[in-house]
């Protein structure tokens, strides 16, 4: 993390989510985890930990399992994954008083940014 606003968002009694959702779910699984080492060594607490606290809701669940899965982050995109994710998304979502958001959280939170990219144009 270069940004200082980005890194002091974390890193404040109270936390910036805008920056800390930017960050998580931008991030490779390997870069999180090295997110998560240095965190804790800073300040004797656990980013999950803090997250709960500070977030809720929906927002506080993609979070939470974005730091939690080991994602695949190569190139290579499952054309017909892709297609079923997009047909699930929309289910979840079209047409109906509320989302389905466990739909969107499993898949925004398990899929490579390559995968996302291919199945949200």
């Amino acid at each position: 993390m270069h940004d200082p606003a980005k890194r002091e968002a974390l890193y404040k009694g109270v936390i910036n989510l805008g920056a800390v959702t930017e960050v998580i779910c931008s991030r490779t699984s390997s870069q999180l985890q090295t997110l998560e080492q240095i965190h804790h060594a800073t300040f004797g607490t656990y980013l999950e930990n803090d997250i709960e606290i500070q977030a809720t809701g929906d927002h506080q669940k993609i979070l939470l399992a974005c730091l939690s899965k080991l994602r695949y982050e190569g190139q290579e995109v499952d054309r017909e994954m892709a297609a079923k994710d997009a047909k699930a998304l929309y289910k979840a979502g079209e047409k109906k008083l509320g989302t389905d958001e466990k739909v969107f959280v499993q898949i925004f939170s398990e899929r490579s940014r390559a995968h996302l990219n291919y199945m949200l144009p």
